[in-house]
């Protein structure tokens, strides 16, 4: 039956798109499958004939506004059913889900490309089941499909923090070639790539994302090399600023501590030759995250009312903020967040709902990026609880448990 608000006027453009509007989820379902009547494009797949399809279609066709829900709805449909159980009938299966992220992607779908976002967690946990090979990978696609329509909702305001996936991409890249696949290292660094409004422009966070994976699975000089220079390429930028860039990254404590020394693994490019000399020197500041003597300063102050204070605080976490968009290293922002956190839900007179929820904002950033830390679980149960809400507290301490029951 048609969606809600949708006519069924005759279109101007392919005779199909009438029936399309008729019933959008099974015309969408059908031109997954293959059966649905779109001369001179049977032949081409799903992904091309969309594109021709809808491509030309203007954001208002009622054609073109129903694929959004379509989608969504057909995607609910198969999450609820049954995968085949013979293998040919299954990889065909995965790879109409693979299909429909490409579509996502091919035609901007804004909507559905945000409310598969919104879910993400839900989603990911479902397609993980569905990886038979590299060309029927239905988590890859979904992932991928996220990576490349960040700045799609990130202009049409459907994203509100730019950064909000980085961790799921510093996370990727230094699993890439261990609990995933290799190729997932193209999709995490496609994903720091494609992250808008990066602290250091937007080459600093794929650097760093590199020099994470390098640092977690330690390749060879040419797998390291080969995956430099094919996006290299993608960024003009004089050997200088490389180097620079390349030099305040490996100076970073998360190196130091592993005795990786600048150029490290770029010695292979002749543009860092200059950085194994002697006398080279790094112009310019270090990237450093605030100190641990600078969240004690803040701490000092939270006696003072909470109206003179919030922005300290929102200052101090956004210095921190750029240091992890520049090295997806969260050591020091999550200390952070469980002392601020902690001292903010201490007895107050002075708004304590207010620093609760404060409290709770921090817990759950930090938990992005450190999911199994169990201090950030506490910090945010007991938030919950200092907010006035047992019930919701009580829940994040068994999902807590749940999710590390080995911990006593």
């Amino acid at each position: 039956m048609p969606l809600p608000g949708l006519g069924s006027a005759p279109s101007r453009h392919h005779p199909w798109l009438d029936e399309f509007v008729r019933d959008p989820v099974r015309g969408f379902g059908d031109l997954l499958a293959g059966y649905a009547k779109i001369p001179p494009y049977e032949r081409a797949d799903p992904p091309d004939a969309a594109r021709m399809l809808f491509g030309p279609l203007d954001p208002d066709h009622p054609a073109r506004r129903a694929l959004g829900p379509a989608i969504l709805r057909w995607l609910d449909a198969r999450r609820r059913e049954a995968p085949p159980e013979r293998r040919p009938l299954l990889q065909r299966w995965v790879a109409e889900l693979c299909e429909t992220f490409a579509i996502v992607v091919a035609l901007n779908v804004a909507d559905a490309a945000a409310a598969l976002r919104a879910r993400r967690l839900l989603w990911g946990d479902w397609v993980a089941r569905f990886c038979l090979s590299p060309s029927r990978d239905a988590r890859g696609e979904f992932w991928r499909m996220l990576a490349l329509t960040q700045p799609l909702l990130w202009k049409s305001g459907q994203m509100s923090a730019a950064s909000e996936l980085a961790p799921i991409w510093w996370d990727m890249c230094r699993q890439a070639g261990d609990a995933l696949p290799d190729r997932y290292l193209d999709i995490g660094l496609l994903g720091l790539r494609r992250l808008d409004g990066a602290p250091n422009g937007s080459e600093a966070p794929f650097v760093a994302g590199l020099a994470q994976w390098a640092l977690a699975r330690n390749p060879s000089d040419e797998a390291f090399k080969a995956e430099w220079l094919a996006l290299k390429p993608l960024y003009p930028r004089p050997p200088s600023r490389w180097r620079a860039l390349v030099g305040r990254l490996l100076a970073t404590k998360a190196f130091r501590d592993r005795n990786i020394e600048a150029p490290a693994w770029w010695g292979g490019d002749p543009d860092f030759a200059p950085m194994k000399r002697e006398d080279f020197r790094l112009t310019g500041a270090q990237w450093r995250s605030p100190e641990p003597r600078d969240c004690d300063a803040l701490i000092a102050q939270l006696p003072r009312p909470w109206s003179q204070i919030e922005a300290g605080i929102d200052r101090f976490m956004q210095r921190h903020r750029q240091f992890l968009g520049s090295t997806g290293d969260s050591y020091y922002a999550v200390r952070a967040i469980h002392s601020l956190g902690t001292a903010l839900i201490q007895p107050t007179t002075d708004t304590p709902n207010a620093r609760a929820c404060k409290a709770q904002a921090l817990a759950r950033e930090g938990i992005d990026w450190e999911p199994y830390d169990r201090h950030l679980w506490a910090l945010w149960r007991d938030a919950l609880l200092a907010a006035g809400t047992p019930e919701a507290a009580e829940r994040v301490g068994w999902e807590a448990i749940r999710r590390d029951p080995a911990n006593v």
